[in-house]
């Protein structure tokens, strides 16, 4: 069997993630493209038009800098809209041609000693001494573990009570310096 072993520091790896998302198909440069375009598109849409079209006595409509924030609101919702579910049906276009499932089985364990992350084939086992927080966002419950993350979709929970107990022996394993973190957990549980 072949080990390696050795330090790394938190945070070392991040400059490999430019090369992660190009080989995901969109580079740091295509991600700030798709996110800078439609604000800029915007703001310049909204000045043309503001210039194009006149009141009868050949003054402005909009004066420019009202044009620009409404060109900006309008990039904004474009972004929001369109370009980040472009973004993610591209994602998923490029994953598909590598042969990649798109829908893969998941489980999240909560053991005596550690909490068990399985998604397809991969599992992650994270002792609960490094479990630093856990708290909800968008639809989700997030446990923080070291350097990394655990997603647990609130889908999952057959109802509100499911889920409140599900957090509540979550809470029961974390170190309270660890529930101290997570503030959102402990109100939702009725952690006491």
């Amino acid at each position: 069997m072949a080990v390696v072993s050795g330090v790394l520091s938190v945070g070392e790896a991040n400059a490999t993630l430019r090369d992660i998302q190009r080989r995901s198909g969109n580079s740091r440069w295509f991600v700030v493209f798709v996110a800078v375009a439609p604000l800029v598109g915007g703001m310049g849409l909204a000045v043309l038009l503001t210039r194009l079209f006149r009141r009868p006595d050949g003054e402005q409509w909009l004066p420019e800098p009202f044009a620009i924030l409404i060109g900006l609101a309008l990039g904004w919702a474009i972004y929001l809209f369109g370009m980040r579910r472009f973004m993610l049906w591209r994602f998923r276009r490029r994953f598909t041609a590598r042969g990649i499932p798109l829908d893969l089985p998941m489980q999240i364990e909560l053991g005596l000693d550690e909490l068990i992350y399985s998604v397809g084939e991969t599992t992650l086992h994270a002792k609960w001494t490094c479990v630093l927080e856990i708290f909800p966002s968008r639809g989700y419950w997030i446990a923080t573990a070291q350097a990394s993350t655990v997603f647990v979709p609130k889908r999952f929970f057959p109802d509100a009570a499911g889920e409140r107990a599900f957090i509540a022996e979550a809470l029961s394993r974390m170190s309270d310096t660890a529930r101290g973190r997570s503030p959102e957990a402990v109100r939702f549980a009725s952690w006491e």
